[in-house]
């Protein structure tokens, strides 16, 4: 629909063409190159990307690092996010065998070391179904169109904080998206029978890295 949204740093994208011929039905394809440039410059300092799987879509580094306190507890928006976070909170005393309280507020009650995740109504981030921006800073800001997409980012988040130990994140800001909206694995039950706790383990792991399909 020729909408164009903003990425974090310049991206590269293709841009397809396809030109046919109204008589003979002949056709030529041809997938050129374009630069849309970013809100931010991408500098020498900035921080890496954190590892997770798969890795973020676009990403901006800054410095420093967000770092996980002993009063750190998940902050949000609204109760449509009460099963995000309640899921995230269990996955990470899971990971981490340590607590994080749930609140319902707003920026304004978050503090150093805590989570935020909001719905937001700015269709102009591109965000859609399944996307998710994270700042992160002295404390991590989540925002998504629709309530998958703050699910995912606590996937990353987790993915993050397990590869530092549960110690830190670096500073930066990620805004991330699928490259494709049906993502899975085929599961052959005619030959092998499964046990409810097992399809529940492996429906865990694909979610992990977020698989939806």
């Amino acid at each position: 629909d020729l909408t164009i949204y903003q990425p974090i740093v310049d991206k590269t994208v293709l841009v397809s063409f396809k030109i046919e011929n109204a008589e003979t039905g002949e056709y030529k394809f041809r997938e050129i190159p374009v630069l849309v440039p970013g809100k931010y410059q991408v500098e020498e300092s900035d921080n890496e990307a954190p590892l997770v799987l798969p890795e973020l879509t676009e990403w901006k580094g800054h410095s420093g690092f967000f770092k996980v306190n002993e009063v750190s507890k998940i902050v949000i928006a609204n109760e449509s996010l009460s099963d995000v976070a309640k899921a995230f909170a269990t996955d990470y005393k899971d990971l981490f065998d340590c607590e994080l309280d749930i609140v319902i507020g707003s920026e304004a009650d978050v503090e150093a070391g805590d989570f935020f995740f909001d719905i937001t109504t700015d269709l102009s981030k591109g965000l859609k179904t399944e996307g998710n921006m994270i700042t992160i800073s002295d404390y991590i800001y989540v925002e998504a169109q629709e309530v998958i997409g703050a699910y995912w980012a606590t996937r990353t988040i987790l993915q993050a904080l397990k590869s530092s130990g549960n110690q830190s994140i670096p500073k930066g800001i990620t805004r991330d998206y699928p490259l494709y909206e049906v993502r899975g694995i085929i599961l052959d039950v005619g030959r092998k029978v499964f046990s409810l706790s097992q399809l529940q383990q492996i429906v865990k792991q694909m979610a992990w890295y977020k698989l939806n399909d």
